[in-house]
Protein backbone atom coordinates (compact mmCIF):
# COMPACT_ATOMS: atom_id res chain seq x y z
CA UNK A 1 0.00 0.00 0.00
CA UNK A 2 1.61 3.88 -0.45
CA UNK A 3 -0.04 7.08 0.72
CA UNK A 4 -1.43 7.94 -2.77
CA UNK A 5 -4.40 5.42 -1.79
CA UNK A 6 -7.29 8.01 -0.86
CA UNK A 7 -10.53 6.77 1.02
CA UNK A 8 -12.65 9.47 1.27
CA UNK A 9 -14.64 7.27 3.70
CA UNK A 10 -12.19 7.45 6.14
CA UNK A 11 -11.73 11.65 6.00
CA UNK A 12 -15.58 11.96 6.54
CA UNK A 13 -15.71 10.16 9.37
CA UNK A 14 -12.59 12.55 10.54
CA UNK A 15 -15.56 14.97 9.95
CA UNK A 16 -17.74 12.85 11.91
CA UNK A 17 -15.66 12.79 14.90
CA UNK A 18 -14.48 16.60 14.78
CA UNK A 19 -18.48 17.24 15.17
CA UNK A 20 -19.15 14.58 17.69
CA UNK A 21 -16.29 16.75 19.98
CA UNK A 22 -17.36 19.93 19.30
CA UNK A 23 -20.98 19.23 20.21
CA UNK A 24 -20.06 17.26 23.76
CA UNK A 25 -18.01 20.51 24.34
CA UNK A 26 -20.66 22.82 23.47
CA UNK A 27 -22.53 20.62 26.42
CA UNK A 28 -20.10 20.67 28.70
CA UNK A 29 -17.83 24.34 28.28
CA UNK A 30 -21.40 26.21 27.60
CA UNK A 31 -23.00 24.29 30.52
CA UNK A 32 -26.39 23.97 27.47
CA UNK A 33 -29.22 22.32 28.53
CA UNK A 34 -29.91 18.81 26.60
CA UNK A 35 -33.07 17.00 25.66
CA UNK A 36 -33.53 14.12 26.85
CA UNK A 37 -34.02 12.45 23.31
CA UNK A 38 -30.20 13.75 23.10
CA UNK A 39 -28.80 12.65 26.53
CA UNK A 40 -26.49 10.11 24.73
CA UNK A 41 -24.65 13.65 23.40
CA UNK A 42 -23.23 14.09 26.81
CA UNK A 43 -22.52 10.82 27.45
CA UNK A 44 -20.50 9.12 24.88
CA UNK A 45 -19.87 11.77 22.26
CA UNK A 46 -16.36 12.20 23.65
CA UNK A 47 -15.66 9.16 22.04
CA UNK A 48 -14.79 11.29 19.35
CA UNK A 49 -11.76 11.21 20.25
CA UNK A 50 -10.91 7.36 19.98
CA UNK A 51 -12.93 7.63 16.64
CA UNK A 52 -10.16 10.07 15.60
CA UNK A 53 -7.32 7.64 17.05
CA UNK A 54 -8.71 4.90 14.68
CA UNK A 55 -9.20 6.79 11.93
CA UNK A 56 -5.46 8.40 12.45
CA UNK A 57 -4.01 4.63 12.81
CA UNK A 58 -5.81 2.70 9.85
CA UNK A 59 -4.59 6.25 7.73
CA UNK A 60 -1.29 5.59 8.48
CA UNK A 61 -1.15 1.93 7.95
CA UNK A 62 -2.27 2.92 4.35
CA UNK A 63 0.32 5.69 3.82
CA UNK A 64 3.18 3.58 5.39
CA UNK A 65 2.73 0.47 5.21
CA UNK A 66 5.60 -1.55 4.60
CA UNK A 67 7.31 1.94 3.38
CA UNK A 68 9.46 2.36 6.28
CA UNK A 69 12.29 0.67 5.93
CA UNK A 70 15.29 2.87 5.33
CA UNK A 71 16.80 5.55 6.81
CA UNK A 72 15.40 8.03 4.53
CA UNK A 73 11.93 6.71 4.77
CA UNK A 74 11.75 7.11 8.64
CA UNK A 75 13.15 10.59 8.29
CA UNK A 76 10.45 11.62 6.11
CA UNK A 77 7.43 10.05 7.82
CA UNK A 78 8.73 12.06 11.53
CA UNK A 79 9.43 15.16 9.03
CA UNK A 80 6.22 14.39 7.67
CA UNK A 81 4.09 13.89 11.02
CA UNK A 82 5.66 17.26 12.67
CA UNK A 83 4.71 19.52 10.14
CA UNK A 84 1.12 17.98 10.29
CA UNK A 85 0.75 19.35 13.60
CA UNK A 86 3.38 21.27 14.82
CA UNK A 87 2.26 24.35 12.30
CA UNK A 88 -1.01 24.82 13.71
CA UNK A 89 -0.66 23.83 17.43
CA UNK A 90 2.46 26.45 17.62
CA UNK A 91 -0.06 28.99 16.01
CA UNK A 92 -2.56 28.29 18.86
CA UNK A 93 -0.20 28.08 21.62
CA UNK A 94 0.77 31.92 20.37
CA UNK A 95 -3.14 32.74 20.49
CA UNK A 96 -4.00 30.86 24.08
CA UNK A 97 -0.84 32.82 25.22
CA UNK A 98 -2.40 35.83 24.88
CA UNK A 99 -6.26 34.68 25.12
CA UNK A 100 -5.32 33.16 28.69
CA UNK A 101 -3.97 36.50 29.92
CA UNK A 102 -6.18 38.86 28.83
CA UNK A 103 -9.30 36.36 29.56
CA UNK A 104 -8.31 35.21 32.71
CA UNK A 105 -5.04 37.43 33.86
CA UNK A 106 -2.75 33.97 33.37
CA UNK A 107 0.23 34.15 32.43
CA UNK A 108 1.35 30.60 31.66
CA UNK A 109 4.27 29.18 32.73
CA UNK A 110 7.68 28.63 30.38
CA UNK A 111 8.15 24.95 31.87
CA UNK A 112 3.89 24.46 30.04
CA UNK A 113 5.42 25.98 27.16
CA UNK A 114 7.90 24.23 26.77
CA UNK A 115 6.47 20.62 27.34
CA UNK A 116 4.08 21.48 25.08
CA UNK A 117 6.33 22.96 22.41
CA UNK A 118 8.19 19.99 22.55
CA UNK A 119 5.33 17.43 22.49
CA UNK A 120 6.19 15.88 25.81
CA UNK A 121 3.44 17.36 28.00
CA UNK A 122 1.20 14.25 27.73
CA UNK A 123 4.19 12.49 29.85
CA UNK A 124 4.19 14.73 32.35
CA UNK A 125 1.83 14.94 35.78
CA UNK A 126 0.58 18.33 35.91
CA UNK A 127 1.30 19.22 32.12
CA UNK A 128 -0.93 16.49 31.06
CA UNK A 129 -3.75 18.34 29.65
CA UNK A 130 -1.31 21.23 27.92
CA UNK A 131 -2.40 24.84 28.19
CA UNK A 132 -4.17 25.11 24.26
CA UNK A 133 -7.13 23.95 25.44
CA UNK A 134 -8.29 19.95 24.21
CA UNK A 135 -4.74 19.51 22.94
CA UNK A 136 -3.97 16.47 25.50
CA UNK A 137 -5.15 14.10 22.57
CA UNK A 138 -2.20 15.73 20.40
CA UNK A 139 0.07 14.73 23.02
CA UNK A 140 -1.29 11.24 23.07
CA UNK A 141 -1.07 11.19 19.05
CA UNK A 142 2.53 12.40 19.01
CA UNK A 143 3.33 9.67 20.87
CA UNK A 144 1.89 7.30 18.62
CA UNK A 145 3.66 8.63 15.67
CA UNK A 146 6.65 7.98 18.28
CA UNK A 147 6.26 3.96 18.10
CA UNK A 148 4.26 3.91 14.79
CA UNK A 149 7.36 2.74 12.75
CA UNK A 150 8.46 0.14 15.13
CA UNK A 151 4.36 -1.31 15.52
CA UNK A 152 4.50 -1.74 11.86
CA UNK A 153 7.88 -3.46 11.96
CA UNK A 154 6.29 -6.07 14.19
CA UNK A 155 2.90 -6.02 12.90
CA UNK A 156 2.49 -7.35 9.22
CA UNK A 157 -0.62 -9.28 9.03
CA UNK A 158 -3.96 -9.62 10.14
CA UNK A 159 -3.56 -12.05 12.99
CA UNK A 160 0.18 -10.26 14.08
CA UNK A 161 -2.70 -7.22 14.50
CA UNK A 162 -5.00 -8.96 16.40
CA UNK A 163 -2.14 -9.94 18.72
CA UNK A 164 -1.66 -6.59 19.06
CA UNK A 165 -5.49 -5.48 19.47
CA UNK A 166 -4.90 -7.91 22.92
CA UNK A 167 -1.70 -6.95 24.38
CA UNK A 168 -3.10 -3.62 23.76
CA UNK A 169 -6.72 -3.96 25.93
CA UNK A 170 -3.91 -5.97 28.53
CA UNK A 171 -2.04 -2.52 28.70
CA UNK A 172 -4.92 -0.68 29.23
CA UNK A 173 -6.45 -2.21 31.73
CA UNK A 174 -3.29 -2.90 33.82
CA UNK A 175 -2.50 1.07 33.35
CA UNK A 176 -6.19 1.80 34.66
CA UNK A 177 -5.68 -0.72 37.58
CA UNK A 178 -2.79 0.99 38.58
CA UNK A 179 -4.53 4.36 39.28
CA UNK A 180 -7.15 2.73 41.85
CA UNK A 181 -7.59 4.56 44.72
CA UNK A 182 -4.96 7.16 43.32
CA UNK A 183 -5.53 11.03 44.07
CA UNK A 184 -8.14 12.92 42.00
CA UNK A 185 -4.53 14.90 40.69
CA UNK A 186 -3.32 11.97 38.60
CA UNK A 187 -6.78 11.45 37.39
CA UNK A 188 -6.37 13.27 34.11
CA UNK A 189 -2.90 11.62 34.13
CA UNK A 190 -4.51 8.46 34.10
CA UNK A 191 -7.11 9.13 30.98
CA UNK A 192 -4.95 11.17 29.02
CA UNK A 193 -2.02 8.93 28.75
CA UNK A 194 -0.94 6.85 25.47
CA UNK A 195 -1.56 3.94 28.04
CA UNK A 196 -5.19 4.35 28.43
CA UNK A 197 -5.76 4.90 24.66
CA UNK A 198 -3.30 2.90 22.76
CA UNK A 199 -6.12 -0.05 22.18
CA UNK A 200 -8.07 2.26 20.18
CA UNK A 201 -5.03 2.79 17.54
CA UNK A 202 -4.39 -0.80 17.99
CA UNK A 203 -7.85 -1.26 16.64
CA UNK A 204 -7.13 0.95 13.47
CA UNK A 205 -4.21 -1.22 12.53
CA UNK A 206 -6.25 -4.28 12.83
CA UNK A 207 -8.67 -2.80 10.84
CA UNK A 208 -6.56 -1.52 7.96
CA UNK A 209 -5.47 -5.60 7.88
CA UNK A 210 -8.85 -6.38 7.75
CA UNK A 211 -9.71 -3.86 4.92
CA UNK A 212 -6.43 -4.97 3.08
CA UNK A 213 -7.71 -8.52 3.14
CA UNK A 214 -11.17 -7.36 1.96
CA UNK A 215 -10.29 -4.36 -0.38
CA UNK A 216 -10.75 -5.43 -4.32
CA UNK A 217 -13.08 -8.05 -3.67
CA UNK A 218 -16.54 -8.71 -4.79
CA UNK A 219 -18.07 -8.89 -1.53
CA UNK A 220 -16.30 -5.45 -0.45
CA UNK A 221 -19.54 -3.36 -0.35
CA UNK A 222 -21.94 -5.68 1.33
CA UNK A 223 -19.16 -5.93 3.92
CA UNK A 224 -18.85 -2.48 4.49
CA UNK A 225 -22.59 -1.88 4.48
CA UNK A 226 -22.48 -5.24 7.03
CA UNK A 227 -19.68 -3.37 9.31
CA UNK A 228 -21.37 0.06 9.11
CA UNK A 229 -24.64 -1.68 9.94
CA UNK A 230 -23.34 -3.73 12.84
CA UNK A 231 -21.61 -0.20 14.22
CA UNK A 232 -24.52 1.22 14.42
CA UNK A 233 -26.76 -1.58 16.67
CA UNK A 234 -23.34 -2.01 18.21
CA UNK A 235 -23.68 1.55 19.04
CA UNK A 236 -27.60 1.73 20.61
CA UNK A 237 -26.57 -0.89 22.42
CA UNK A 238 -23.42 0.57 23.96
CA UNK A 239 -25.60 3.55 24.44
CA UNK A 240 -28.57 1.12 26.57
CA UNK A 241 -25.89 -1.05 28.44
CA UNK A 242 -23.19 1.21 29.44
CA UNK A 243 -23.68 1.93 32.92
CA UNK A 244 -24.15 -1.85 33.29
CA UNK A 245 -20.96 -2.50 31.59
CA UNK A 246 -19.19 0.21 33.59
CA UNK A 247 -20.62 -1.07 37.27
CA UNK A 248 -20.25 -4.73 36.59
CA UNK A 249 -16.61 -4.74 34.65
CA UNK A 250 -15.60 -1.54 35.12
CA UNK A 251 -13.72 1.62 32.51
CA UNK A 252 -11.43 -1.20 30.45
CA UNK A 253 -14.44 -3.21 29.45
CA UNK A 254 -16.50 -0.06 28.40
CA UNK A 255 -13.53 0.85 26.38
CA UNK A 256 -12.85 -2.33 24.60
CA UNK A 257 -16.76 -2.26 23.61
CA UNK A 258 -15.82 1.35 22.26
CA UNK A 259 -13.36 0.58 20.27
CA UNK A 260 -15.27 -2.51 18.29
CA UNK A 261 -18.43 -0.16 17.52
CA UNK A 262 -15.81 2.38 16.65
CA UNK A 263 -13.63 -0.15 14.64
CA UNK A 264 -16.33 -1.34 12.98
CA UNK A 265 -17.46 1.89 11.88
CA UNK A 266 -14.16 2.75 10.39
CA UNK A 267 -14.05 -0.63 8.43
CA UNK A 268 -17.39 0.12 7.22
CA UNK A 269 -16.74 3.41 5.78
CA UNK A 270 -13.12 2.31 4.16
CA UNK A 271 -14.62 -0.30 2.53
CA UNK A 272 -18.10 0.95 1.58
CA UNK A 273 -18.33 4.80 1.87
CA UNK A 274 -22.19 5.43 1.55
CA UNK A 275 -23.20 8.55 -0.06
CA UNK A 276 -25.20 9.74 2.01
CA UNK A 277 -22.80 10.19 4.64
CA UNK A 278 -19.61 10.64 2.04
CA UNK A 279 -19.87 13.64 0.21
CA UNK A 280 -18.10 16.81 -0.99
CA UNK A 281 -19.19 19.10 2.28
CA UNK A 282 -18.20 15.76 4.53
CA UNK A 283 -14.82 15.27 2.94
CA UNK A 284 -14.70 18.96 2.40
CA UNK A 285 -14.86 19.64 6.26
CA UNK A 286 -13.11 16.50 6.81
CA UNK A 287 -10.04 17.55 6.08
CA UNK A 288 -10.42 20.42 8.31
CA UNK A 289 -11.19 18.03 11.21
CA UNK A 290 -7.83 19.59 13.10
CA UNK A 291 -8.69 23.14 12.87
CA UNK A 292 -12.20 22.12 13.68
CA UNK A 293 -10.92 20.23 16.53
CA UNK A 294 -8.20 22.90 17.64
CA UNK A 295 -10.19 25.99 17.06
CA UNK A 296 -13.68 25.23 18.75
CA UNK A 297 -13.08 25.24 22.69
CA UNK A 298 -11.40 28.67 22.06
CA UNK A 299 -14.76 29.54 19.88
CA UNK A 300 -17.33 27.99 22.17
CA UNK A 301 -15.40 30.30 24.88
CA UNK A 302 -16.13 33.37 23.30
CA UNK A 303 -19.77 32.80 21.96
CA UNK A 304 -20.28 32.27 25.92
CA UNK A 305 -18.43 35.39 26.90
CA UNK A 306 -20.05 37.43 23.90
CA UNK A 307 -23.86 35.65 25.58
CA UNK A 308 -24.46 34.38 22.37
CA UNK A 309 -25.87 30.77 24.14
CA UNK A 310 -27.89 32.77 26.89
CA UNK A 311 -29.44 34.74 23.94
CA UNK A 312 -30.35 31.38 22.17
CA UNK A 313 -31.93 29.99 25.71
CA UNK A 314 -33.81 32.82 26.75
CA UNK A 315 -35.33 32.94 22.90
CA UNK A 316 -35.94 29.33 22.03
CA UNK A 317 -39.66 28.13 22.29
CA UNK A 318 -38.47 24.36 23.92
CA UNK A 319 -35.10 23.00 25.02
CA UNK A 320 -34.59 20.98 21.98
CA UNK A 321 -34.76 24.29 19.41
CA UNK A 322 -32.60 25.75 22.42
CA UNK A 323 -29.89 23.03 21.68
CA UNK A 324 -30.05 22.71 17.90
CA UNK A 325 -29.78 26.50 18.33
CA UNK A 326 -26.57 26.65 20.18
CA UNK A 327 -25.14 23.76 17.97
CA UNK A 328 -25.40 25.88 14.73
CA UNK A 329 -24.23 29.24 16.14
CA UNK A 330 -20.71 26.82 16.85
CA UNK A 331 -20.78 25.66 13.87
CA UNK A 332 -21.32 28.65 12.15
CA UNK A 333 -18.31 30.50 13.77
CA UNK A 334 -16.49 27.17 13.59
CA UNK A 335 -16.71 26.06 10.33
CA UNK A 336 -15.58 29.53 7.96
CA UNK A 337 -12.45 29.78 10.88
CA UNK A 338 -11.80 25.98 10.44
CA UNK A 339 -11.58 26.31 6.49
CA UNK A 340 -9.22 29.75 6.47
CA UNK A 341 -7.18 27.69 9.08
CA UNK A 342 -6.81 24.98 7.13
CA UNK A 343 -6.27 26.89 3.65
CA UNK A 344 -3.62 28.86 5.35
CA UNK A 345 -1.31 27.14 8.43
CA UNK A 346 -2.42 23.30 7.80
CA UNK A 347 -1.68 23.53 3.90
CA UNK A 348 1.47 25.48 4.23
CA UNK A 349 2.71 22.68 6.90
CA UNK A 350 1.70 20.37 4.11
CA UNK A 351 3.75 22.06 1.33
CA UNK A 352 6.73 22.12 4.00
CA UNK A 353 6.37 18.39 4.91
CA UNK A 354 6.92 17.19 1.54
CA UNK A 355 10.39 18.56 1.19
CA UNK A 356 12.05 15.73 2.46
CA UNK A 357 10.31 13.29 0.56
CA UNK A 358 12.79 10.22 -0.35
CA UNK A 359 14.29 9.52 -3.43
CA UNK A 360 12.06 6.32 -4.54
CA UNK A 361 9.00 7.82 -3.51
CA UNK A 362 9.61 10.77 -5.48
Amino acid sequence: MNEQVKLPGLVATRFYAAAMIVLFHVIGLAQIETPDLLSFIPAHFGTGVPLFYIVSAFALCVGYSDKLSSRDELSFFFHRRFFRIAPLFYVMMAVYFVFLYIRFGKITEPEMIASSLFFVFNIIPGHVSGFVWASWSIGVEMLFYAIFPLIMLAVTNTGRAFVFVLISCFIMTMWRQSFVGAPPEMVAFENYALAANIHFFATGVFCYFLWRSAAGRRQEPVLGIAAIAASLIGAVLLVRFANAILAGYGLPALDIVRAVVLGAFVLGMALNPIRLAVNRATIGMGETSYSLYLWHPLLISLLLSAGVYEAIEARAPNVMSSFLLCGLATFIALIPTAFLSYHTIERWGARMSRRRRPAAAR
